[in-house]
């Protein structure tokens, strides 16, 4: 594989977490020019070197193009680029040139600077004088390597970008013009994978993770692991919320595989940081949440993948059931499941590495698509990249605020007044979390009903189909068989004033059901109704909630409707006094009720 395959499949890890923007590779091209000018400089130079043993000319001109590259990296901005296809064009032209020229500057840095200096200080004479020598002053010369060296790094980081980025989002740039400084600074990041075939409130049930320790932008240490290691080291879970308490902590508290319960990432993050920390996993500043769904959408995009080190080919459908871990047979310090997750980590590198161009648009797609479905999400306790997450609703928080950007811009038709939006918006989150420690998820739907047609009250039915068989997995000698049913700890989050009137499963009503407040990261308090909703293998189940939304229905002129992390695409049907209309609900959907 060549140098620049090796670095491209090096870098995709990181990109996959910033998500650089388009901004990077425009201000970049400077550098771009820069260096395939340098190149040119030393080949034009090449000749004379021969010819008189020893010649600083190619030298003292990659100086005079190296020092104001700095200045002219920050002095790029988006005003100066009208024409964004045509600065593509560019790039494009100029890579085979500089495919080169980074080979030649990396030789040039290695072999005729280091001895031209080394000469001109050993062996001063006729054909290194001291007027000579001063040309190209050893200071100066370090810094115009060490300039050229940045150049390339922030290359190479171009080509990635350029790649990964769809060239169609306007506000990227704009957004993203700070993520430069801060991918270039130290972080430590956990990327927790999410199986959303047990899905939980935040995507799925955290099986596994990858300690990446960034170094000035660079992958410095990559570490795969089973969530077992550090959770066994934990010795003082926090105390269980309501639905881990009586369903999933067996009275040991909330305990770190079950620590991404809360439904708002912001919120969710630091507790589980706080258990990954307390599992002797330190110095972390980063959390990314990438739920399974979109490995299995790589793996459609570039293929299967065969390790040869467990005999297996691992495709889209196959891949939950050969990575899984089997928490009965699991111990601290087993190394079985890292080396599994590390082999095919290498392998869907390099495959992505190794993506023909023509590909490319696809992996940009799907990538851009996980923001918005939030299988990938981001927190980090960098204020400046937290902020950039934000901006994007890359944070998977939840946004109950109906005069907000993020509702406005979502907005189907018809919205109401700005002065209006306060009191004509409606919030609801519907949040699944599997409580039946199985991997039921791929085998269930669900369709939603929401009728505001009544005077004051607002009907949410849930039809959830299970189309599991009885057993997922036989029996072995070490576990028992995993049944197909699907325990759901349903949760309903409205806003505070909304009253519950009913809740009934399969026409029969519930005694009772868990209802707190619920604080989060943008959205202040909002109501969380949780209550339990067993759905056999090869069954149905439908589920009603009457609430008493704590406004006259037919002033609300808007639906909020967030969608779970995790969850597959959700038929919706809303129903007003005027009509009904349905969609599929695959990312924040705001729905106007005005006819």
């Amino acid at each position: 594989m060549t140098k620049f395959g090796w670095l491209v499949g090096r870098v995709t890890t990181v990109c996959f977490i910033y998500n650089i923007s388009v901004k990077l590779f425009l201000i970049n091209l400077l550098a771009v020019v820069v260096l395939a000018a340098a190149f040119a400089g030393w080949q034009t130079s090449r000749a004379v070197r021969q010819a008189a043993r020893l010649d600083f000319s190619g030298a003292a001109q990659a100086v005079r193009l190296a020092r104001p590259v700095p200045a002219l990296l920050n002095a790029l901005t988006l005003d100066q680029v009208p024409d964004l296809a045509w600065w593509n064009a560019q790039l494009a032209a100029a890579e085979p040139v500089l495919a080169a020229a980074d080979q030649a500057v990396t030789n040039w840095q290695q072999s005729l600077v280091g001895s031209a200096v080394a000469e001109a200080q050993s062996n001063p004479g006729p054909a290194t004088s001291a007027e000579k020598t001063s040309q190209v002053p050893p200071a100066d010369l370090s810094a115009a390597v060490q300039q050229l060296r940045q150049a390339q790094q922030r290359y190479q980081q171009t080509l990635l970008v350029r790649q990964l980025v769809p060239q169609n989002q306007a506000n990227l740039p704009l957004v993203m013009a700070e993520l430069l400084t801060v991918f270039l600074d130290d972080h430590a990041v956990i990327v927790a994978l999410q199986n959303n075939q047990e899905l939980r409130a935040t995507g799925g049930f955290m099986g596994s993770y990858a300690r990446l320790d960034l170094d000035q932008g660079k992958l410095a240490d990559l570490k795969l692991q089973d969530i077992y290691q550090p959770a066994g080291q934990v010795t003082s879970p926090r105390p269980a919320p309501p639905g881990v308490a009586e369903y999933l902590s067996g009275g040991q508290g909330l305990r770190l595989q079950d620590s991404n319960w809360h439904p708002d990432f912001p919120s969710a993050a630091p507790v589980i940081l706080e258990l990954f920390a307390a599992g002797n996993e330190t110095g972390i500043n980063t959390l990314v949440a990438v739920n399974l769904s979109l490995i299995e959408q790589l793996l459609e995009l570039v293929g299967e993948l065969y390790l040869p080190d467990f005999g297996i080919t691992v495709t889209s459908d196959n891949l939950a059931a050969v990575a899984r871990a089997d928490r009965d047979r699991f111990f601290p310090g087993s190394h079985q499941k890292p080396h599994f997750l590390s082999v095919l980590a290498n392998q869907l590198k390099f495959k992505l590495a190794e993506l023909p161009m023509d590909q490319r648009p696809a992996l940009q797609e799907r990538l851009t698509k996980a923001l918005t479905t939030k299988d990938l999400q981001v927190y980090s306790g960098d204020t400046r990249l937290q902020r950039l997450a934000q901006d994007f609703h890359a944070d998977g928080a939840i946004i109950a605020d109906a005069c907000s950007q993020h509702w406005r811009r979502l907005e189907s038709s018809q919205p109401p007044p700005d002065s209006d939006c306060a009191t004509a918006g409606y919030h609801l989150y519907l949040v699944e979390s599997n409580v039946g420690v199985n991997k039921a998820n791929r085998g269930v739907q669900r369709q939603v009903a929401i009728d505001v047609s009544a005077p004051a009250q607002l009907v949410v039915t849930i039809l959830f189909a299970n189309s599991n068989p009885n057993i997922l997995q036989p029996a072995t000698n070490s576990r028992p068989a995993e049944r197909g049913d699907y325990i759901n700890y349903q949760r309903l989050l409205a806003p505070s004033t909304a009253r519950v009137a009913a809740i009934t499963v399969d026409g029969h009503p519930l005694d009772s059901w868990n209802e707190t407040e619920l604080s989060t990261s943008q959205a202040g308090r909002l109501k969380q109704i949780g209550w339990l909703v067993p759905v056999p293998a090869g069954q149905t189940a439908t589920v009603q909630v009457t609430l008493e939304p704590g406004q006259i229905a037919q002033s609300i002129k808007q639906l909020l409707i967030t969608k779970q992390p995790g969850l597959t695409p959700t038929p919706y049907t809303i129903t007003t006094g005027g009509g009904s209309q349905s969609f599929s609900l695959v990312q924040d959907t705001a729905v106007s009720l005005l006819q």
